[in-house]
């Protein structure tokens, strides 16, 4: 039986790309924080911002969007990944991924 999963749900990650082609850089950041701080983990945010990442470069979303508006991502997609690599930082400097602090834990990008 597949259990219902309260964290790191839609709720959480679909802010973060309605800012994001919004064009704002606050809201952003403002939206990772929350994103994590309600549940979502550091790799569901990171896969939200590389999907976006993704679907900026697709000739139809660029059709649809117009080329401003793409443009207009780039600065946002930039400050959630900055406020994600922030985030990550300071857990993995405090031991908050749950291993302890005397233990050197293998990157997220080693698990790619």
């Amino acid at each position: 039986m597949q259990t219902i999963r309260a964290k790191g749900s839609l709720q959480n990650l679909i802010p973060i790309a309605v800012v994001v082609v919004g064009g704002c850089e606050p809201c952003t950041e403002k939206m990772v924080t929350q994103a994590l701080a309600q549940g979502s983990s550091w790799q569901e945010v990171d896969e939200t911002l590389r999907i976006l990442a993704d679907m900026q470069k697709r000739p139809c979303v660029i059709q649809a969007l117009g080329v401003g508006t793409v443009a207009r991502m780039e600065k946002p997609l930039a400050a959630g990944r900055s406020t994600l690599e922030r985030s990550k930082s300071s857990d993995t400097a405090s031991g908050a991924c749950g291993c302890g602090e005397n233990v050197n834990c293998a990157p997220v990008s080693a698990y790619k």
